[in-house]
């Protein structure tokens, strides 16, 4: 389930950030971010945890510039 909520939170972002549909965009992201959290509190080693996180940076960054085109900077800080 959290894979499948990945890829579809990450196409949804990635659909939104092309079009400059920025609330399109972070929600895709935020689902896509919470599917990876998940991922990582259900595995034990740290290294896979650290994997996970490797694997989906660009989730990450994406989100980050999502949010600072929608101005909203706090949100752009708490995703770090």
């Amino acid at each position: 389930m959290p894979l499948d909520c990945l890829q579809t939170g990450r196409n949804l972002g990635n659909l939104g950030f092309d079009e400059s549909l920025w609330e399109t965009a972070i929600f895709g992201y935020e689902k896509a971010i919470e599917a990876v959290e998940q991922s990582r509190e259900s595995v034990t080693s740290p290294s896979r945890k650290r994997q996970l996180i490797e694997e989906n940076l660009n989730i990450y960054e994406k989100m980050m510039q999502s949010c600072i085109n929608h101005q909203q900077y706090n949100k752009a800080v708490q995703t770090v």
